[in-house]
């Protein structure tokens, strides 16, 4: 689950990189879940979320 959640970080950041101009040659699945501020936010997020989540259980 890790491994999903920093390889959809890494591909956020990356395409963070390409000018606004070529975004119209990516698939409407990947600008929806990897471009914007919406994605990063959730790319940057998730990783940490779970990291908390899945601690928070072995503590019990």
């Amino acid at each position: 689950m890790f491994s999903l959640l920093h390889v959809g970080l890494l591909i956020s950041i990356t395409l963070s990189f390409i000018p606004e101009e070529h975004y119209g040659q990516l698939s409407s699945f990947t600008r929806d879940w990897f471009v914007g501020a919406q994605a990063e936010f959730f790319w940057v997020i998730a990783p940490i979320a779970a990291l908390a989540l899945v601690s928070g259980e072995k503590d019990k």
